[in-house]
């Protein structure tokens, strides 16, 4: 059984502060590429019979990408729900942790009459050979 060091919340990679705006920086740097290539891509285009709508195109897809991936960046960082486990899963993960499946549940905001199966307490055994 795993568990984390007592100085772990004064990691700076395990802490998560409110004020920290590192999830950010990303966002600052993706926007300021697609802004350039946005700027440019037009302009380093050759004069042709098509040159406007290669420009439009160019443009378009640039905002299209940057549009797509900041909206899933964003989703990442602040998502409207986390993941749903069913109680089997959760005495699942309370026998390989070598606990009490009860306790994990419990640990994990369940009511204490909930219908998680009695497993028995250790470590799984290894699969058979064949």
């Amino acid at each position: 059984m795993s568990t984390l060091p007592k100085d772990a919340l004064n990691n700076p990679i395990l802490r998560s502060d409110s004020s920290d705006n590192a999830p950010y920086f990303p966002i600052y740097v993706v926007t300021a590429v697609m802004a350039g290539v946005f700027v440019v891509g037009p302009i380093v285009v050759p004069r042709g019979p098509h040159r406007g709508l290669i420009r439009v195109s160019l443009m378009l897809t640039t905002i299209s990408l940057w549009l797509f991936w900041v909206t899933i960046y964003i989703a990442q960082i602040n998502p409207l729900m986390g993941p749903r486990m069913d109680n089997a899963s959760l005495a699942w993960i309370g026998y390989c942790w070598g606990e009490d499946p009860k306790k994990v549940g419990l640990r994990l905001g369940l009511p204490p009459d909930s219908d998680i199966p009695e497993l028995p307490v250790g470590p799984p055994e290894p699969p058979p050979e064949f």
